[in-house]
């Protein structure tokens, strides 16, 4: 039904890729270690544990603990996390306000002696589509709070490189494209749309973590479309503020 996320030439480049995510999911998933700071298990992903010999995996979860040990201590966190991939990441879960954002299925691939965060990856707790945490307003900072993420937020140089590439992305007409996208997915989806709500007639149900049953497909549609031409303007009133 899915493909996973996995390392290749024309896939996700780097030596490992690794997930930040909850401790209750790291156990039902695959072999984990922990960081040192804020004990955030780490799950393996590819490669796998169980290909790696002993002394491949200390070498690898070493960089990842070493780069938590920057970004909450002295040293140059820059050395250790790519500071653009993390400008870009934070900006795309803000945007979409991802409850999951430095929760869980939080991805991020090394390269050399570097962690590059992401790719992005389930946003189905998003966008208006949750009645509980932060996610559950348009306003306000998804990520504030998060691991690692706050200590992002805590660097000036950072949080104006945020506001830097922001400005960027709408000069270079971000809403357009993100409401293009809707509406060509809308196009592609449209007979599995019918055959969808055939086979699950939910559209008048309000299922977990919805805040509202909207009663219509198309109904649904005009609030994500709404949705995030709000959100986009609210962020352009507080970037600067970050």
């Amino acid at each position: 039904m899915m493909e996973k996320l996995e390392l290749g030439d024309d896939r996700v480049q780097g030596e490992a890729l690794f997930e930040f995510t909850f401790p209750f999911q790291a156990r039902s998933k695959a072999p984990s270690f922990v960081t040192p700071v804020r004990r955030r298990p780490i799950v393996w992903e590819d490669p796998e544990r169980g290909d790696l010999s002993r002394a491949r995996a200390e070498r690898l979860a070493a960089k990842v603990r070493g780069a938590e040990r920057a970004l909450y201590g002295c040293g140059s966190w820059r050395r250790r996390i790519d500071e653009r991939s993390a400008v870009d990441f934070a900006l795309l879960n803000e945007l979409f306000k991802n409850q999951d954002g430095f929760h869980a299925s939080t991805y991020m691939a090394l390269r050399g002696e570097t962690l590059h965060l992401g790719p992005v990856w389930d946003f189905d707790i998003s966008t208006g589509n949750s009645d509980y945490g932060p996610s559950r307003r348009l306003q306000g900072w998804m990520l504030r709070e998060r691991d690692w993420a706050e200590r992002l937020y805590r660097d000036r140089r950072f949080t104006r490189r945020m506001a830097a590439r922001w400005r960027e992305l709408r000069r270079t007409g971000l809403q357009r494209r993100v409401l293009r996208t809707v509406d060509r997915s809308r196009g592609e989806l449209r007979g599995a749309v019918t055959r969808n709500f055939r086979r699950w007639p939910v559209l008048d149900q309000r299922i977990w973590p919805n805040p509202v049953a909207r009663g219509s497909y198309r109904a649904e549609l005009g609030f994500l479309r709404g949705w995030l031409k709000r959100r986009i303007a609210w962020i352009d009133r507080n970037v600067g503020r970050l």
